[in-house]
């Protein structure tokens, strides 16, 4: 096929553009011709790094078979060059993270903002060594920018986080916002990051970037550079977009990479403990020789000249090695619980276990839908089982990252529903000990929102009691005779300190019968209602 009218121009830094091996192309198709019917432009990358070469193709193909990543929709392509000391192969980079990739892969794609995180590159030296010269643009300089607050006008973020889509928009709102957030202090930057980026997505594509073992790069070793960043549409969280991987490969390069970031992250011990399994999961699928001898020995048949027989042995040799960092994070540990009884008196059971980095939800057995999960260590779990009161005998399974049943164990679990002081009955001493908790500050959570509160007596009174706020008499019914009994007792708006019970008239745990009782019992509803 011939394309006529079709723009040709170098592609590459001021540093890649002057080596032969490293001088790139970029190609523009008219508007009614497009390339495959589909790409107004391509790249065609002929480097890898500093030298000539396409090893970069096995991690765009590795991170397309893993999952849960971006993927670039890349070819390998031999190109006859004007000059033919360019001629010879080329990673055809289609698209990258253009507006045809970005709504083939989320809703609305095009119109979600997209960055190049980036060094500035300064040129160092005129054509007339005085400052008014023509800059050339080598020798250069750069200056590196962490993710941080650079101020409140978008003019300081501008040549750090280089706009790459919707350039008419000129927004920076969002990824102005994200920076600050990515520079909160260790101790809170968990607690307010996931406002901001998606973690899990975040956690894979560091996990990604690492394997590679390759470095300049923000995901690999913490370089400020070569990084995509995507705002996506749907929620407008950042996303983590991997990019140009290709340099400096050592098979050792730490399990974290260098990544001060990534540490903050992973201070969340859940995070942690994801981290480490995407790391796992992606060798375990990809990056090993049992998948890569395939597709390293096609591309060596494409490729003659190029030594991705090397390039299959320095890769196995990194996986060996990263698979020696994570059993010295955590030694292989087997699927199980601390215990066989668990007993709770709140609506959410918590049981506890252990297990290792290949473990990433675990469901009930017959629910397909993944138990809430904690990791308290990084090989200590804790799930919340929700269950009626009484005695449950069930099955917890375990799953990987490829939603593979890997283990299960079976544990009994008995919900006492309520029964705070354990006589197997709920009374209104029940009641009242949920006061004396929520007033006292402690942790009781009977409606599983995390919090310990009035909410909670509530939830005790209608949900496990099934009576109403108000019933003193636990007849189920708030009516007249309930009234009766609570004047009697003498205790409204007295002057004593907490001296109030639930039987006294104290339904909202304040420790005083007043107004602000009745308010509470009325609200709720149920005056009068027949049990």
């Amino acid at each position: 096929e011939i394309f006529y009218d079709a723009g040709l121009r170098l592609s590459g830094s001021q540093r890649a553009r002057p080596v032969s091996a490293r001088l790139a192309y970029s190609v523009a198709f008219p508007a009614d011709n497009l390339f495959r019917d589909v790409h107004s432009g391509i790249t065609l990358d002929r480097s890898e790094s500093t030298g000539f070469g396409q090893r970069e193709t096995l991690y765009h193909h590795g991170m397309n078979h893993s999952g849960g990543l971006p993927s670039e929709y890349n070819d390998l392509f031999q190109i006859i060059a004007p000059v033919k000391t360019y001629t010879g192969s080329a990673e055809a980079q289609m698209s990258r993270y253009s507006d045809v990739y970005l709504d083939s892969q989320y809703e609305n794609g095009s119109t979600g903002q997209l960055y190049e995180y980036e060094l500035v590159y300064y040129p160092t030296t005129t054509n007339d060594r005085t400052p008014e010269g023509l800059k050339l643009p080598e020798p250069d300089s750069v200056v590196g920018t962490s993710f941080r607050n650079l101020g409140d006008s978008k003019e300081d973020y501008r040549w750090t986080f280089l706009n790459k889509s919707n350039r008419n928009q000129d927004d920076y709102t969002r990824i102005m916002e994200f920076s600050r957030a990515m520079a909160t202090s260790t101790r809170t930057f968990n607690d307010v990051i996931g406002d901001y980026v998606d973690v899990d997505q975040w956690l894979r594509a560091y996990a990604f970037s690492v394997i590679t073992g390759h470095g300049d790069n923000y995901g690999a070793d913490g370089s400020q550079h070569n990084l995509q960043l995507y705002v996506r549409p749907s929620d407008n969280r950042v996303l983590f977009l991997p990019h140009d991987l290709d340099a400096f490969f050592d098979a050792r390069r730490p399990l974290l990479g260098g990544n001060g970031d990534l540490r903050k992250f992973i201070r969340d011990l859940s995070n942690a403990h994801n981290y480490y399994g995407h790391v796992y999961d992606m060798l375990q699928t990809t990056f090993n020789e049992e998948y890569m001898t395939h597709w390293t020995d096609m591309y060596q048949r494409l490729l003659p000249a190029q030594r991705f027989d090397s390039h299959l042995s320095q890769l196995v040799t990194r996986t060996n090695f990263l698979l020696g960092e994570l059993n010295k994070a955590l030694a292989p540990t087997v699927f199980a619980a601390d215990a066989d009884n668990y007993t709770s008196t709140e609506l959410v059971s918590d049981v506890t276990g252990t297990g290792w980095f290949d473990v990433r939800e675990i469901r009930m057995a017959g629910r397909d839908e993944p138990l809430p999960l904690k990791w308290t260590t990084l090989g200590q779990w804790q799930v919340g089982v929700t269950l009626p009161r009484g005695t449950h005998d069930i099955v917890l399974q375990a799953y990987d990252f490829q939603a593979n049943l890997i283990g299960e164990v079976s544990v009994r679990v008995t919900n006492q529903g309520g029964d705070i002081d354990g006589d197997g009955a709920l009374t209104v001493a029940d009641i009242d000990a949920v006061c004396a908790i929520v007033r006292s500050g402690g942790s009781l959570d009977l409606n599983g929102d995390g919090l310990t509160d009035v909410a909670d007596v509530r939830t005790q009174v209608q949900d496990l009691m099934h009576t109403k706020i108000g019933d003193v008499n636990l007849d189920g019914v708030f009516n007249s005779s309930d009234l009766v009994l609570v004047f009697q007792r003498g205790e409204y708006e007295d002057a004593i300190v907490g001296n109030s019970s639930w039987a006294d008239g104290d339904w909202n745990c304040d420790g005083e019968f007043s107004s602000s009782d009745f308010v509470l019992a009325f609200e709720a509803g149920g005056y009068g209602d027949v049990e």
